[in-house]
């Protein structure tokens, strides 16, 4: 049945093609590799060439199919075929190629592995597992066998793929360095073809791979392989064979005389010749005879998946043979074994000792087994079930065995069905004599077949008894008209009084039971496969003292529903109570690890794992949580009391921080089981501290400043005080002095500091307090620029000293406030001129980036390091350190303007100040160039 669905299956898949007639206008598309020497290659002539070539030339011309033959890379050969774009093509038959097409059933040629390798070195490669060894390096061709079965095997880093060949095997000779892995006849081709003499092949010990037909026509197919047969038995194909396979087989040409004596011998043999052609027709006749039977034994084996493997006792090797009979594998004693249980190989190993030391007189000829394996050559590596036999297929002259065969067949279906029926059957007894509930089979007719010993104790009676009495299900239940077949899903309670039922009216004589009794009934009925009813089964269960304590227990039950109230009214209130505050119950369990938190006594909210937890934990505290969570889990004996941070946040961005209290809770045996307590949000509370530390160091730092700045302030004041109250002391009281003009002037001028100086401490403190408002509005500074700097450094102009404005704008509109502005540049153009005796003061602007940025510098007298140092660790809002609030106010100014103000500078060769302040242009008109 399977075979046909196989069948129908290939015929539907084939059934486009099948109709396809080739003609000239049509004919048969053959492709081929071009670089498959020596089965199709392009030869010196560009023309399509090689055995494969031939072999379909002969075989087109014995179908008369007309047909084309086009060479492509291999790949694309494939795909053509995959998608119709032709008809024909031979390739291995392996899962990789699967997907282009179907195979015919003959196996043209064996590609078999081997190494081509410079002679007089060391050859590390003899069998397939060599190619994994680390270190390995070999060259293989991208679409070979051995490249897929490599990369398969997860050997991919040994292989060195390339595509050509014909060249790296030059190369390697020419190098003599390197090593490939391809089909023998091919690089047996090659170093013919170019008389290569320094490298030698060894044939490497791997599964072969056999060269079909390919197509997606199954008809061709079928047609290609009875031609090949024909073709075969007449011995057409052995000679391309020789021509390209074994050149050396073919002979020389013979002298021009060697023909005249073979014409004379060929008289001399012509009745000889009758002899030898009747016996080549018989020979024929027995090749298709065994061609037939290898073929019938190839669809015998795989329809009854039956597989064949020999082993060679002298070699000690195993030899997996394919459905034609050709050894498709081989393998090692260990590499054997390897399919098989430790203690399975050990048996089948014992039973091949018997039968290798068995001699032909013995009547030991085969022997059967039954062992798990893995289908390794059909691509499964769980074990299966398999019957394996096995005998003696060869013998030596003595009669001793030299080959044992053993067939093997998948019975895995078979088996577990006979451990399914088993297992059926042992749960069968075991719910049918279980002491929980009793059960009776009844047969069709309603009689008693089978009790178990529950359902005895139940009705007190001997199972021999009452199923001798033939007792009936209508007389147990007491229903006289029951139907069986309408029995299925039937559930009845049975009550009744015994003691009011004498002994002779008892319908059921080896039931002894007494008193009034009460019995619940299901019945469930049984069917075959053709639905016919084989019998009914009856479950029974007393409940006689079930149902007298009925009354007991719905008073009990009473009584739990008014202490269930009670406890409920005070669950509900601290439910309430709770879940209006921040705190929360919570247990963890030792045993699961895991912590759960309630929302009231029982509401679960949530239930974390201990990986879930640490995740939730924040990065500061989760050292402190693994700690608390490893004493839990080793139960220790103690209050778990910390506060946690989270990851999490609470409302308002705080950081979530939760405080935990958990006391150890006992079982009866006083070992700690969970840990009991609450938790209690106070990430308020953190945050109200952590903001009353901030604020306490802001008050502090206030204090700092104001103490600092006090003392700056003193020393400021009392200089110029200092000086006026010297100059006073030399004027004379009653007479004039002949200075006294002078220091009057410099009484005044030391006045006018003073004044200057209050004014700047009392512009600085509302620029701290924030009362100096910062207005942005649209305003050409290319017109403001110069005259600021010019009002900055004219009180402090002197004639050794250029002062110099680059204005690059004609016109500069940017929302800015001018005012202050204008103040922080006529105060850096004030300390530059100030500190220049000589030399250059230059001013300057740009408006890069939505940024204008100003510089001044100078040739002046350069700011110490030191006090460069304390300058540019001066922040807006804290002490100055340095004499004056001039620059202290522009910094001040500059950093309200969201800008930056730096200071370069070297003592001896003057100072630059950058100011840098974001806004917006609206007008950019730079000056033209002249």
């Amino acid at each position: 049945m399977l075979l046909s669905s196989f069948l129908s299956l290939t015929t539907l898949a084939a059934e486009g093609d099948s109709t396809r007639v080739y003609t000239e206008q049509n004919p048969l598309v053959y492709e081929d590799a071009w670089d498959l020497w020596p089965y199709a290659f392009l030869n010196d002539n560009g023309e399509p060439d090689g055995f494969n070539i031939d072999l379909i030339r002969l075989i087109m011309k014995e179908l008369n199919i007309p047909y084309t033959i086009r060479l492509r890379p291999q790949q694309q050969a494939f795909e053509d075929l995959r998608d119709r774009k032709s008809d024909l093509m031979l390739g291995l038959a392996v899962g990789f190629h699967d997907q282009y097409g179907l195979y015919g059933n003959n196996a043209i040629t064996l590609f078999t592995q081997s190494l081509a390798a410079p002679k007089g070195k060391p050859t590390e490669i003899k069998t397939f597992r060599d190619l994994g060894k680390e270190g390995v390096k070999v060259i293989v061709n991208p679409n070979s066998m051995s490249y897929h079965l490599m990369m398969d095997y997860g050997w991919g880093e040994n292989a060195i793929p390339s595509s050509d060949l014909r060249e790296v095997i030059q190369q390697v000779s020419a190098h003599e360095d390197g090593q490939i892995v391809w089909n023998t006849l091919s690089l047996k081709w090659l170093m013919n073809r170019y008389h290569i003499d320094n490298l030698q092949l060894t044939p490497v010990n791997m599964p072969h791979g056999e060269y079909k037909f390919m197509s997606n026509n199954q008809q061709l197919l079928d047609r290609l392989d009875e031609a090949y047969t024909k073709l075969y038995t007449a011995d057409k194909i052995t000679p391309l064979q020789d021509k390209w396979f074994y050149p050396e087989r073919l002979k020389p040409e013979p002298p021009q005389w060697i023909w005249y004596a073979a014409g004379i011998a060929l008289l001399l043999i012509i009745f000889a010749s009758a002899y030898a052609i009747s016996y080549r027709i018989q020979s024929t006749k027995l090749k298709l005879q065994n061609l037939k039977r290898n073929r019938r034994l190839a669809l015998i084996l795989q329809t009854s998946q039956v597989r064949i493997w020999t082993y060679d006792i002298e070699k000690n090797q195993f030899a997996w043979r394919n459905d034609n009979g050709q050894v498709a594998y081989t393998y090692s004693m260990e590499e054997f074994s390897q399919r098989y249980s430790p203690e399975d190989f050990v048996r089948l190993k014992t039973a091949l000792e018997r039968l290798s030391k068995g001699t032909k007189t013995e009547k030991e000829e085969e022997l059967t087994l039954s062992l798990r394996a893995k289908d390794v050559e059909g691509g499964d590596t769980d074990l299966r079930d398999y019957y394996i036999v096995l005998s003696v297929l060869r013998r030596d002259k003595e009669g001793k065995p030299t080959v044992i065969i053993g067939t093997k067949k998948d019975v895995t279906k078979e088996s577990q069905l006979k451990r399914d029926e088993e297992d059926r059957t042992l749960r069968y007894w075991s719910i049918f004599y279980t002491p929980i509930v009793g059960i009776m089979l009844f047969d069709k007719e309603g009689k008693i077949v089978n009790i178990n010993p529950k359902a005895c104790d139940m009705f007190c009676c001997e199972a021999e008894d009452i199923i001798a009495e033939k007792a009936s299900i209508q007389d147990l239940l007491g229903i006289s008209d029951l139907n069986l077949e309408s029995l299925d899903g039937f559930n009845a309670t049975h009550i009744i009084d015994l003691d009011r039922i004498p002994d002779e009216e008892r319908k059921i004589r080896s039931i002894k039971a007494k008193g009034k009794v009460y019995n619940e009934f299901k019945l469930m009925t049984v069917y075959d496969d053709s639905e016919d009813l084989l019998g009914v089964f009856a479950f029974c269960r007393d409940i006689t003292t079930l149902v007298s304590g009925i009354d007991q227990e719905q008073e009990i039950q009473k009584e739990m529903s008014q202490v269930t109230g009670v406890l409920d009214h005070y669950g509900n209130a601290i439910d309430a109570t709770i879940g209006d505050t921040d705190i929360r119950l919570v247990r963890y369990s030792p045993g699961s690890h895991t912590l759960t938190i309630f929302n009231g006594t029982d509401k679960i909210q949530h239930k974390l794992t201990q990986t879930r937890c640490m995740a939730l934990v924040g990065e500061q505290s989760k050292r402190a949580a693994m700690r608390l969570l490893n004493d839990m889990d080793d139960r220790a004996d103690k209050v778990i009391e910390h506060n946690i941070q989270t990851a999490l946040r609470a409302k308002g961005g705080k950081t979530l921080t939760l405080y935990f209290n958990l006391k150890p809770k006992r079982d009866k045996n006083g070992d700690i089981k969970e840990y009991l307590g609450l938790l209690r949000d106070i990430s308020d509370l953190m945050a109200l501290e952590k903001q009353m530390t901030i604020e306490t160091a802001k008050v502090q730092e206030v204090e700092n400043t104001k103490n600092s700045f006090v003392k700056n302030m003193v020393q400021d004041i009392k200089e110029p005080m200092n000086t006026v109250m010297e100059y006073v002391s030399q004027i004379g009281e009653n007479a004039p002095t002949d200075n006294e003009e002078e220091l009057c002037a410099g009484i005044a001028q030391n006045a006018d500091y003073l004044l200057h100086l209050i004014d700047n401490i009392l512009y600085l403190s509302r620029l701290e307090a924030r009362m100096v408002e910062i207005k942005k509005d649209p305003c050409n500074f290319a017109e403001i620029f110069e005259e600021q700097c010019t009002t900055g450094w004219m009180k402090y102009q002197n004639a050794d000293t250029r002062y110099i404005v680059e204005n690059p704008y004609e016109q500069l509109v940017i929302d800015i406030d001018a005012d202050n502005l204008k103040h922080a540049i006529a105060q850096i153009a004030a300390n530059a001129a100030q500190h220049t005796k000589s030399g250059m003061v230059k001013a300057r602007y740009d408006y890069i980036g939505r940024r204008l940025i100003i510089s001044i510098d100078d040739t002046g007298e350069g700011i110490p390091a030191a006090q460069l140092e304390k300058i540019k660790l001066e922040k807006p809002g804290g002490a100055h350190t340095t004499k004056g609030l001039g620059l202290a106010i522009t910094k001040e100014l500059i950093s309200q303007m969201e800008g930056t103000l730096e200071i370069v500078s070297e003592e001896g060769s003057g100072t630059i100040v950058y100011i840098t302040i974001p806004c917006h242009a609206s007008v950019i008109k730079r000056n033209k160039l002249a």
